[in-house]
């Protein structure tokens, strides 16, 4: 860590070379606005090394408060004797930080850590590549638990060998790329080590899903809802369109304005009655976040009044389409993965298969002697 501050120092006044800081009194904020473009790209990434090497030194610091404060100590614990409930409690107290952030590093420090017997022997550590990388300040914590919490995943059922070359090219992966692009390689190539496939976990997720309903004190009600690949994806196609319906009405209603008002010479005091320029009825003052809740509102609505209740309904002038993305080999076999686009977890081919059959795209999946395998739930 020592050389890593000192290449900061190094980037930090190399930067300030090209210009004079502004102001008075020297500071980081107007030694930063004195720099130049590549000596401020060169200061954040010297300063992001520097914190990179310091998450891996409190993810040690974090394993060990976890391992003080296992269970099977009781009150005798390093958390229990501190007043916390559990190790990450402990860390967010000590680092004002959220409980979150101080699991992240919790689990990131226990995984990491060379295990012990209770003779005291030394056991290989689980990830080594991990491990390595993550103390080296090569990769950040986001996705060294990316990493191995996916590789932990399909450790039961896939090759060790494949498995060590996975951690091998995920960790070369995370040195040169973002931890968001990291946790979706991971997620791939979990996958691909997966030697049962995909349809157990995926018959795990489903078996998770589930709707909440909790009362708040201020008189909203919140819902959560934890949704498997295939519903989440229903629901992120139903949303979108109806959200990008709304912004295009709005578009198209102060369009119309427009043309009503320059090209017909129509009064323009309906619309604007202080003159501002501003077309106050066409303005929708909904945020994002209310115009996706009013769209699960309205398709509820709908379904309560509607008397067909056999075909989902659709707003005016409103198409839901939800894309999956499959390969021709995986349709045909039922063996493999699919794409949802907008989940990063896969669904598995049969269940693409079912998918097609229901939206009429294929009739049925028949087997190599004419033997019906899937039908769409409409026709079962």
């Amino acid at each position: 860590m020592v050389a890593s501050v000192g290449a900061l120092a190094d980037a930090w006044a190399g930067a300030l070379n090209f210009a004079q800081p502004v102001g008075g009194a020297s500071s980081a904020e107007n030694d930063a606005i004195g720099m130049s473009d590549a000596g401020l790209l060169e200061a954040l990434r010297a300063g992001f090394a520097v914190k990179r090497e310091n998450d891996a030194l409190l993810t040690r610091l974090a394993g060990q408060v976890v391992e003080r404060s296992r269970p099977s100590l009781g009150q005798e614990g390093l958390a229990k004797r501190t007043g916390n409930a559990t190790a990450a409690m402990l860390l967010a107290d000590i680092g004002r930080i959220t409980v979150a952030e101080a699991s992240r590093l919790c689990r990131v420090g226990s995984a990491t850590a060379t295990p012990v017997t209770l003779l005291g022997e030394r056991l290989p550590v689980a990830f080594p590549a991990v491990a390595e990388a993550l103390s080296a300040g090569r990769i950040p914590v986001d996705a060294a638990e990316a990493i191995m919490s996916n590789l932990e995943q399909a450790r039961a059922n896939a090759n060790p060998e494949d498995l060590a070359f996975a951690e091998e090219a995920l960790v070369e992966f995370a040195t040169e790329n973002p931890a968001d692009l990291v946790r979706k390689l991971a997620i791939r190539t979990r996958d691909r080590l997966d030697t049962d496939g995909i349809e157990p976990r995926e018959e795990q997720l489903v078996a998770k899903r589930g709707w909440h309903r909790i009362n708040r004190r201020d008189g909203m009600v919140r819902y959560v809802f934890d949704a498997d690949p295939l519903s989440a994806g229903f629901v992120d196609a139903w949303v979108d369109a109806h959200v990008g319906n709304a912004i295009r009405g709005v578009r198209m209603r102060e369009a119309e304005a427009a043309h009503d008002t320059t090209d017909t010479g129509h009064d323009t005091a309906a619309h604007d009655p202080d003159q501002c320029g501003e077309n106050h009825e066409l303005v929708d003052p909904r945020t994002f976040p209310q115009l996706r809740a009013d769209a699960i509102v309205d398709l509820v609505r709908h379904g309560l009044s509607c008397t067909d209740r056999t075909v989902p309904g659709l707003g005016p002038g409103v198409t839901t389409t939800m894309i999956v993305r499959i390969g021709l080999d995986e349709l045909m076999t039922g063996l493999g993965e699919a794409q949802i686009d907008g989940i990063e977890q896969p669904i598995s081919a049969g269940t693409a298969r079912r998918l097609a059959v229901e939206a009429e795209i294929i009739p049925m999946v028949l087997g190599g002697d004419s033997e019906v395998l899937d039908l769409g739930k409409a026709r079962r």
